[in-house]
């Protein structure tokens, strides 16, 4: 009896040393992804917007948030960044990838707390290497600090489940409130674990208060940014492509549609499904993945059912936003992968669950990190960069802003002007344009010709030729044509 005890616990050392050692191993994987060629990419439009908030300063950031569907606090941690080491690619990119890098350790904390070592061992390697969570690392946008938000409410949330105090309330409320300034979406999932929060206590009336308290703050630490954001989404419903359901799902898991080919995004989805049929099918399941089932499900009915039932559709490029949700499907996959591990005859498919998304989930990264350009704004403006003269002008047809704000960022020195209207033969434009939203309707129209001194200047459009090009081919000579698609630009000088 004394000898197999011994046996046991030594076989039960061995196990948590190969669950450690895993585990050292999936971090300091999803760490260096994280981080990898952090600089390699020139920033693209929406990087180039936060580049210009930051160096516009905190009154900028915060009349901004007024208009935009992000809160100030979202864009705090780069003007942070910028004030300390300079406003760069790498510094700005660094806010994301420190931020994703602490969603991954909390992952790790939260999965170890909620699922067996096994499974949560599983879990913490499938989030360490999810190609979405690796892209948006590498962007200075605040989508890597939503993720770590809703990472570290759900730890929160998981002391607050097991321990109802006003302590760990008070911890979950500033957690909540904390993150839904982060991204829009979060106060959506927030409500999934509140649900969830009134569905397991014992003593509703207190999870009731505590829910009411944690839904008025952070109704009034966002109410201030509500009507802005509301703008915004009204929008959508005049954008021609929406958000579909299955193509979210296939973002989730395989990554972006330009760096994740059909096949894998199509291998993502159904490893998704299937995970989710195994983790459903085990009772026992069912209560550690009531949380994330009710903030998947909250999402989409929101996404999919109410905005369309009010007019409005979210548009296909706020797939970025179910970043979000990335940890509840993995916590479900991994859930359906231990549930078949734990089966004799369920070990097989278990085994190729996690080879598939794990082989579609490499294959993303790698045309991530060797095949995929994000900039080619930021291309031509370098191309523009060499071949310019000191002072040579440069025009920006309006469907070419991305270009001119990454000109601005990477030329400062060359003289910007963007296109703004034809009137009877005459072109006008804009001095010093700005993609900021809030200094759009400020600039002054002038005529084009006052500010072609010296009779040569940059045109840049879209691939599609403006109406008003021709006329101006009449008069004006192409000295050079660069072209990163979808921009041309066109050095002019007159006859």
């Amino acid at each position: 009896m004394h000898k197999s005890t011994v046996i046991k616990g030594q076989e039960l050392d061995r196990q948590r040393l190969y669950v450690i050692f895993g585990l050292l191993v999936v971090l300091v994987l999803g760490i260096f992804l994280r981080f990898y060629k952090l600089n390699t990419q020139l920033l693209w439009l929406d990087e180039l917007y936060t580049a210009e908030l930051v160096d516009n300063g905190l009154d900028q950031i915060w009349r901004t948030a007024l208009v935009d569907v992000l809160p100030p606090l979202s864009t705090l941690p780069f003007w942070l960044a910028g004030r300390i080491g300079g406003i760069t690619a790498q510094n700005l990119r660094m806010v994301s990838a420190i931020a994703s890098t602490i969603a991954l350790l909390a992952f790790s904390k939260y999965a170890f707390m909620v699922q067996k070592p096994g499974t949560a061992l599983i879990s913490v390697g499938l989030f360490a290497i999810a190609p979405l969570a690796i892209y948006y690392s590498q962007e200075a946008r605040p989508y890597g600090l939503g993720l770590m938000g809703i990472v570290l409410s759900l730890l929160a949330f998981e002391h607050l489940r097991r321990h109802d105090s006003i302590t760990n309330w008070i911890i979950y409320i500033l957690m909540a409130s904390v993150a839904s300034q982060f991204y829009n979406l979060i106060p959506v999932l927030i409500g999934g674990q509140l649900i969830t929060l009134l569905i397991l206590a014992e003593n509703r009336k207190r999870v009731l208060l505590g829910s009411l308290m944690t839904v008025v703050t952070i109704t009034l630490t966002l109410g201030p940014f509500t009507i802005g954001a509301f703008n915004v989404v009204t929008g959508w419903k005049y954008y021609p492509h929406h958000l579909g359901f299955l193509s979210s799902i296939k973002t989730l898991l395989a990554g972006d549609v330009r760096f994740a080919s059909p096949l894998v995004r199509f291998a993502a989805l159904a490893t998704a499904f299937l995970g989710f049929i195994l983790a459903v099918s085990d009772r026992h399941s069912w209560r550690p993945l009531l949380p994330h089932a009710l903030q998947i499900t909250l999402v989409f009915v929101v996404t999919f059912l109410i905005l369309p039932l009010v007019g409005m559709q979210a548009p296909a490029y706020d797939e970025r936003a179910f970043l979000m949700l990335l940890p509840s499907i993995i916590i479900i996959i991994s859930i359906g992968i231990q549930n078949m591990m734990d089966r004799k005859s369920g070990q097989l498919i278990a085994v190729i669950l996690t080879v598939m998304i794990c082989t579609s989930s490499f294959v993303s990264l790698f045309n991530y990190f060797f095949h995929f350009s994000k900039s080619p704004e930021g291309q031509l403006a370098k191309l523009i960069s060499t071949a310019a003269n000191h002072d040579d002008k440069v025009i920006t047809h309006i469907d070419a802003y991305s270009v001119e704000a990454a000109l601005r960022f990477y030329s400062p020195e060359l003289r910007i002007y963007r296109f703004q209207r034809e009137n009877n033969g005459y072109l006008f434009v804009i001095r010093d344009p700005s993609i900021l939203i809030i200094n759009q309707s400020t600039q002054n129209e002038i005529e084009f010709s006052q500010q072609i001194q010296n009779n040569r200047f940059w045109f840049i459009h879209r691939s599609s030729n403006p109406s008003y090009l021709e006329s101006l081919l009449n008069e004006y000579e192409v000295l050079e044509n660069l072209s990163v698609a979808p921009f041309n630009a066109l050095l002019l000088q007159i006859h």
